[in-house]
């Protein structure tokens, strides 16, 4: 009987080992994602001169002022917005660069910088644009001028400018490097 007994709780044992195994089954399922594309933007800035491309002025006398105009764009490869910023190259005769004041003028109605050639020299590029969208553009007017203060010293000297426009993602944080 003693055998008996310990044979029906060893089987009852068993069956429920295997009942709770039972329990601990789940249900799975699984899905593919295919076909994902991971693809990159084009950053490229455009700069448009006006006719003739350059600012070239003979015989200024106090008074004077001759403009310049550029338009910065998006070229048709770019897709994404950017920031930009105008780093000016100067050589000009001392006395020159003191007096003859440029002036930076977006879109018509947005001064970005007025001041001598000294000044402008002086800074490592001016910020111009925030956040230049794909399908906008800047149209900037560089107007310069030889004051009706200038001196005599003034006379027969010359200035040249070069202006280099750099852009750069707008998620760019060290922008204010060199872009």
């Amino acid at each position: 009987m003693k055998k008996r007994m310990i044979l029906a709780l060893m089987l009852i044992g068993l069956l429920a080992f295997g009942a709770g195994l039972g329990t601990y089954a789940w249900f799975t399922s699984q899905a593919t994602s295919t076909d994902n594309v991971f693809q990159t933007g084009t950053l490229k800035m455009s700069a448009t001169e006006s006719a003739g491309g350059v600012i070239s002025v003979t015989n200024q006398q106090p008074g004077d002022s001759k403009d310049y105009t550029v338009t910065i764009a998006h070229d048709s490869n770019s897709t994404l917005p950017f920031r930009y910023k105008l780093i000016p190259t100067v050589t000009a005769d001392a006395d020159l660069a003191d007096d003859l004041v440029i002036t930076i003028v977006k879109n018509e109605n947005i001064t970005i910088f007025s001041g001598t050639i000294n000044l402008l020299d002086q800074v490592n590029g001016y910020e111009i644009n925030e956040n230049l969208a794909v399908d906008k553009s800047d149209v900037l007017t560089i107007t310069l001028t030889l004051p009706t203060s200038a001196e005599n010293d003034c006379q027969g000297k010359s200035a040249e400018i070069d202006f280099e426009f750099r852009a750069t993602q707008l998620l760019n944080e060290d922008y204010e490097g060199d872009y």
